[in-house]
Order: structure tokens, then sequence, then C-alpha cells
């Protein structure tokens, strides 16, 4: 009598609640899982962050070095900082709820105008883009066109901002 093997059926989760929503959401679950040698496991405890408090965070982190290792005027650091989460925040604020359709469009502007404010502060903050691209894919998940649409609503106005900013 062995238990599924892992993967969605190898999991059994026993018990779930709503710890905390407020800004970000949190759930705890207790769970078991099937094992290899057969059997399952004690019951774990385990917290977990909303989708998009953890992909904005994993976003962060990752965008986080790049800061630190192009910087070369200290003064401006904490400010391109601000803009670059800000920007982040936008763009997740910008998907909330919207799991299978197109970001909500005001949000998304306003993520591309606090990213492009950070890029004319320092231009290391060009990774900001980037790092909105790779939370929308985790967001998103295999769907392309909200990808695609939320993102090119998000760069049309990163790009119109910059080059206002260039022509000034």
């Amino acid at each position: 009598d062995r238990p599924p093997p892992p993967g969605p059926e190898g999991l059994e989760v026993v018990h779930r609640e709503l710890v905390y929503q407020g800004f970000f959401r949190m759930e705890r679950y207790r769970l078991r899982h099937a094992l290899f040698r057969g059997g399952w496991s004690p019951l774990l405890t385990r917290e977990l962050f909303g989708r998009a408090s953890a992909v904005l965070a994993l976003a962060l982190w990752w965008m986080l070095p790049f800061e630190i290792r192009a910087s070369s005027v200290v003064k401006t650091e904490p400010f391109a900082m601000l803009l670059a989460v800000s920007s982040a925040w936008a763009a997740a604020r910008g998907v909330r709820g919207s799991s299978r359709g197109i970001g909500n469009a005001s949000w998304m502007l306003a993520a591309g105008a606090f990213a492009a404010g950070g890029f004319y502060v320092r231009e290391s903050a060009i990774v900001i883009p980037l790092a909105v691209l790779v939370f929308l894919v985790f967001h998103f998940g295999h769907e392309i066109r909200p990808t695609i649409g939320t993102f090119a609503t998000f760069l049309g106005v990163y790009v119109a901002v910059c080059l206002l900013a260039a022509l000034f």
C-alpha cells in the first residue's frame, strides 16, 4: 500500500487558514506529503505569501545586486530605490485580482512612470523594466497575451517619460 508519487497526488492539505490580509496576503497551511520510501510525512506547518507579494519580493531581490554593484553616486541611491520600489509596488497593484486578464492600466502607467524616473535619476535603474517583466511572467504564467499587453502598457509609458526627460 504505497502512497501516490510526489506531485499533486502526493500532497494532502489538512488545514488552510488566512493569517493576514492587508498590504499583502499570508496563509498558513498544515499539510503532509508522500515519502519516496512509502508512507506519509508528519504534519508540517508552512506560511505562504500571496503570489503577487512573493513574486514582487523575488523581483526586487533579483534586482538589488545590480543596483548596488552599479551604484556610483551615493546621494541618488535612496531616491532611485524609492522609485524602483514604487514601480514594483504599482505593478503588483496593477495585476492584483487579474490572474487571467490584462492588468489594470492605470497602475501599470504609474509603474512605468516610476521606473522611468528611476532611470532618469540613475541609469543603472534600467533593470527595473526587466524586473517588472520577470514579475509579470511569473504572475501570468504561460499566458502570453496578458503578459505582453500589460508589459506593453508599462513599457510605453516608460519609454515616453524617458524620451521627455531626455528632451529637457
